[in-house]
């Protein structure tokens, strides 16, 4: 942006330092009237950050993209056509006034064969104090291109005239200026605001927390993320025959939604798929897991049918694992590598060699508690509700998958320790049933300050496509996280109710998130009907479902504005 551009309107008051007398024949009294003033108002718009949104293999990054101040500058080779890169640039008013764009030049000088295009950004469109917007630069090499070009370098000049905003419509000259992303079309419809002053301590409410808004704070790397609070009225999407709320834009500019049923007004139990136990078992910390290892008393200590007792049958697999006719990888899945150094080795088969010279001894002299974490919340078997939902996907969306994201679902199992947690001993634990708090608890109830980035990256739930993750999924489907409940205007604490904001539907339906154990019972949050957090022991079938998907950043709207009459409908043809 050309500093030089800005367009300033500031109205400059001027005082005038008046003294006046009035005179009387037998008295006299002088009036003074001293006065300063000072213009404390700033006009300050800049450029504050640029992010690799996504690109094909090959692209060349020549410089280092930046954003600083009214300059964003990047430089990339692309080599072969139908190679492209997308960048998302933020752009925001750290001044006190309004601003709205007046116009937009965008120019360019090159070959042909090299092309720009602009989304999410148009004349008119509003930047209030202290709120950012972003907007999509793609470059892309012509894919239709057939033979190499004879230039082949093009240079982009865009520059976005800012003037204080005194409630004029100004409208776009040039239509082409628009977008039909989801993502861009969520920001545009928003004034975005910073949660810097959100007390996560409370509920959401007008005064904490209502409509859109940003945070760089416990997010993945550091990237910004946007998230609806309260009781917001324009956060809906038809997609694939069903209606549902916009949760947040991810990290990865794919935007994640929660079911809301056959219609944008349905409430209580018609905005889920179904009741389901979230683990049928409860009496180990194994059973707090969307997908979950073993329990104390099986695999781990030999027990490899798991019936509580080392039998001839397990004997007899033991034996096939010493003698080789098991394959390492094989054990791996069945018993674990036990000394965890990532191969089954001599001091794993000296293990089990211990075991099968007498088999009613117990492991705990070789299992570390790190092993039995590990064997405890492996992704080897499904939770219950995780077959309620991946039963759902095939018979609902298994025909979309091509606009769903591979962003993930964080099931966080990590465990919290330190003072003033529910249980003051073995809270580290995680196995057995040992008490354990994990961390969910540890930042809702007694922090108060909840996260959008997955702690570990074995509880980030994606698909075997995916980069990131446990990649243990079948399809890219899940449920929502407490931390995103106390986001979104939830609070962590029983009794706190809260019907005023926009995931409360009157029912009660189930979190990804684990709670804790408490010694004979494995629990996992839920959003009771009241709109407040609460825990639940996992066996309870009386509990509600409500699937979560991610759409992909590319996807695109056909029509609407996302308010209940006239919600953002998913371009799918």
């Amino acid at each position: 942006m050309n500093k030089d551009r800005k367009k300033i309107v500031i109205i400059v008051l001027c005082v005038v330092v008046c003294i006046m007398a009035i005179g009387f024949a037998a008295f006299s009294t002088a009036l003074n009237i001293n006065g300063t003033a000072n213009i404390e108002s700033n006009w300050r718009i800049e450029f504050t950050k640029i992010e690799e949104v996504s690109k094909t293999e090959g692209i060349t990054i020549q410089q280092t993209p930046t954003a600083s101040g009214t300059i964003v500058t990047f430089t990339v080779g692309l080599r072969k056509p139908g190679d492209y890169i997308e960048y998302r640039i933020t752009v925001e008013n750290k001044g006190t006034l309004d601003a709205i764009i007046e116009n937009i030049e965008a120019k360019e000088d090159g070959t042909g064969a090299l092309k720009f295009e602009i989304e999410g950004i148009r004349i008119g469109d509003k930047l209030g104090k202290n709120s950012s917007s972003n907007f999509i630069v793609r470059l892309s090499y012509d894919e239709s291109v057939t033979s190499q070009p004879s230039n082949t370098s093009n240079s982009l000049t865009v520059n976005i005239d800012y003037i204080q905003d005194l409630g004029q419509v100004i409208t776009p000259s040039d239509p082409s200026i628009e977008s039909a992303l989801l993502s861009t079309n969520i920001l545009r419809d928003n004034v975005v605001q910073s949660d810097a002053n959100i007390d996560f301590s409370q509920v959401s409410s007008d005064s904490n927390g209502k409509g859109l808004y940003y945070t760089n704070n416990n997010t993945e790397e550091g990237k910004t993320v946007y998230y609806y609070r309260g009781a917001v009225e324009n956060n809906y999407v038809q997609f694939a025959g069903f209606y549902w709320r916009i949760i947040r834009i991810n990290e990865d500019g794919s935007v994640r939604l929660i079911y809301q049923g056959t219609s944008a007004n349905a409430t209580g139990e018609s905005t889920v798929v179904g009741k389901s136990a979230f683990n049928t078992i409860n009496t180990d910390n194994t059973y707090i897991g969307y997908m979950y290892g073993y329990p104390e008393s099986s695999t781990l200590y030999g027990d490899l049918d798991s019936n509580g007792e080392l039998t001839m049958k397990d004997i007899l697999t033991l034996s096939q694992i010493l003698a080789g006719d098991i394959q390492p990888t094989d054990i791996q899945r069945i018993i674990g590598d036990l000394d965890l150094n990532g191969n089954l080795d001599n001091v794993d088969l000296d293990i089990l060699s211990k075991i099968l010279a007498n088999y009613d001894y117990t492991i705990d002299d070789y299992a570390t508690d790190e092993a039995r974490y590990n064997a405890t919340h492996a992704n080897i078997n499904d939770s219950t509700i995780k077959g309620v939902l991946d039963t759902w996907y095939e018979d609902n969306l298994i025909n979309y998958s091509s606009y769903l994201a591979d962003a993930g679902f964080c099931g966080d199992r990590s465990v919290a320790s330190g003072a003033g947690l529910w249980y003051s001993s073995d809270t580290t634990l995680g196995y057995g049933q040992n008490y354990t708090v994990y961390g969910s608890y540890n930042r809702l109830v007694n922090n108060k300050s909840p996260q959008f980035s997955c702690p570990q990256s074995n509880d980030l739930y994606t698909t075997s496509n995916s980069t990131k993750g446990n990649r243990a999924l079948d399809y890219p489907i899940g449920l929502i996280t407490s931390d995103e409940v106390s986001y979104a205007g939830g609070l962590g604490v029983s009794g706190a109710s809260n019907s005023s904001y926009y995931l409360y539907t009157g029912s009660n339906y189930w979190t990804m998130s684990p709670s804790r154990f408490n010694g004979s019972g494995a629990g996992v949050w839920f959003v009771r009907s009241f709109g407040d957090l609460s825990i639940d022991y996992v066996y309870d079938s009386l509990i509600v479902v409500r699937p979560v998907i991610n759409l992909k950043s590319t996807v695109e709207i056909s029509s609407g504005d996302g308010t209940t009459s006239n919600p953002y409908v998913i371009k799918t043809n």
